[in-house]
C-alpha cells in the first residue's frame, strides 16, 4: 500500500512537471511582434523628377544702343520696383536727335493744320462751283501730302523717343538686382548684357516628364519641391504649364512648375527634387510598406504553355493572439506607406515588426 502511494505521488509530480514544460514550450514558441491598427488616411501618388530653380520673373537687361555708361544707379542686392532706373547711358546724341525730330513734328503739324483749313475752304468753293476741278485737285493733293509728311514726322519722333529711352535702363519687374555686368564710363555695344533683375517672391522650374507619364499630369496639380541644400526642406507648388509636343530626342514633355518663395530661402540655380501629385485618395486603408510580404509567382497558361510572373502581396494580422497570413491587394505608395485596396478592413491588427519570422497560425505576443 505504501508502494502504491509513492507511485501515485510520482505520477502526479511527473504530470505537473510535464504540464509546466508544455506551457513553457508553448510560451517560448510565441513570437514577440509589434502591430499597426489599420485606419483610414489620405495617400497620394507622385511622379518624381528633378530640375533647377529659377526666378519666375528673371530679366536680363540688354543694351539696344552703342553708348558709354554714364551712371550706375542700382547695385546688386538692391530691391527695386518696376520702372526704377538702374543704369543711365550717355544720351547726348539721342537727345539731339529727339529734339530735332520733335521740332520737325511741330513744323509738320503746323503745316498740316494750315493745309487742312485751306482744303476745307476750297472744298466749299468747289461744291459751289466757284473753282475749277484742276484747282480743287491741286489743293486736295497738297492736303494729302501734308498729312503724309505729318505721319512721317510722327514716326520719326516716336523712333527718336524710343532711341532716347534706350539710354535709361529700367527694371521691368519688382524684384532684386541680381547682377550688374558693366562699370561706369565703359563703352557698351548693342546686344551687350547690362544687368539682371529677379523677382524673389515666386520661383519656377522646367522639368521633363516621360511620354508614358505625361497623361497623368494636369494644370494646377499640386507639387512638392524638396531642396537638398536646404536639408531637403519642402515647398508647395503647382503645375503652371505643359507643352503640347513631345521632345524628339528625349521622348518627354516639358512641364513648368511654380512655387512661392515668401521666406526668400530659394535661390536661382538651386537643384530641386520635384514630386508632382498625380493621384490622391482620402479615407484609404494604408499600412507601412515594411509590413508587406511580396511573393513572385510563376503562372503557366494551360492553353498556350506560356509562363508569366505575377507579384502578390501578403500581410500577417493578429486574431485572438494568433498570426494569420492574408493576401492583400496593393494600391498606390507614398513615403514608406502603401494603400491596401483589398484584403484588409479598418481596425485590423497588422504585424509590422516580426512579420518576417512569424509563421501562419503561430501564437504571438504583442509588445508596445
Amino acid at each position: 500500500m505504501k508502494h502504491l502511494s509513492l507511485l501515485f505521488a510520482a505520477i502526479i509530480l511527473f504530470a505537473g512537471v510535464s504540464c509546466t514544460q508544455e506551457e513553457q514550450i508553448a510560451e517560448e514558441k510565441s513570437v514577440p511582434v509589434k502591430v499597426y491598427i489599420a485606419k483610414p488616411s489620405s495617400i497620394s501618388s507622385y511622379i518624381k523628377v528633378t530640375g533647377t530653380l529659377e526666378s519666375n520673373d528673371d530679366a536680363v537687361l540688354i543694351s539696344k544702343v552703342n553708348e558709354t555708361v554714364e551712371e550706375i544707379v542700382a547695385k546688386p542686392g538692391q530691391k527695386v520696383r518696376k520702372g526704377d532706373l538702374l543704369i543711365k547711358l550717355n544720351d547726348n546724341i539721342q537727345r539731339q536727335n529727339y529734339n530735332a525730330a520733335a521740332a520737325a513734328l511741330n513744323s509738320a503739324k503746323a503745316q498740316f493744320e494750315l493745309t487742312e483749313k485751306e482744303f476745307e475752304r476750297q472744298n466749299k468753293l468747289y461744291e459751289e462751283k466757284a473753282i475749277s476741278s484742276q484747282q480743287y485737285d491741286q489743293i486736295k493733293t497738297n492736303f494729302k501730302n501734308a498729312r503724309l509728311l505729318l505721319e512721317q514726322a510722327e514716326a520719326q519722333a516716336k523712333l527718336a523717343e524710343e532711341q532716347l529711352q534706350f539710354c535709361y535702363i529700367k527694371s521691368p519687374v519688382d524684384g532684386i538686382v541680381a547682377s550688374v555686368y558693366v562699370e561706369k564710363n565703359q563703352m557698351v555695344g548693342a546686344g551687350q548684357q547690362l544687368a539682371r533683375v529677379i523677382g524673389p517672391d515666386k520661383m519656377k522650374s522646367k522639368v521633363f516628364v516621360t511620354g508614358g507619364d505625361i497623361y497623368r499630369v494636369k494644370l494646377s496639380q499640386s507639387v512638392m519641391v524638396s531642396v537638398p541644400v536646404l536639408d531637403d526642406k519642402e515647398f508647395k507648388g503647382t503645375v503652371a504649364k505643359i507643352d503640347y509636343a513631345l521632345d524628339k530626342l528625349s521622348k518627354s514633355v516639358e512641364v513648368e512648375v511654380e512655387l512661392n518663395n515668401g521666406t526668400g530661402e530659394l535661390k536661382s540655380g538651386m537643384f530641386a527634387e520635384i514630386n508632382i501629385e498625380v493621384e490622391k485618395k482620402d479615407d484609404a486603408i494604408t499600412v507601412p510598406q515594411s509590413a508587406l510580404l511580396p511573393q513572385t509567382i510563376v503562372q503557366t497558361n494551360l492553353e498556350t504553355g506560356l509562363q508569366n510572373t505575377v507579384k502578390k502581396y501578403f500581410v500577417f494580422i493578429v486574431e485572438d493572439g494568433t498570426a494569420k497570413l492574408k493576401e492583400v491587394t496593393k494600391g498606390i505608395e507614398e513615403a514608406g506607406r502603401a494603400e491596401i485596396t483589398g484584403g484588409l478592413s479598418v481596425g485590423d491588427t497588422i504585424i509590422v515588426v516580426g512579420q518576417n519570422i512569424v509563421k501562419d497560425g503561430q501564437k504571438v505576443n504583442v509588445i508596445k
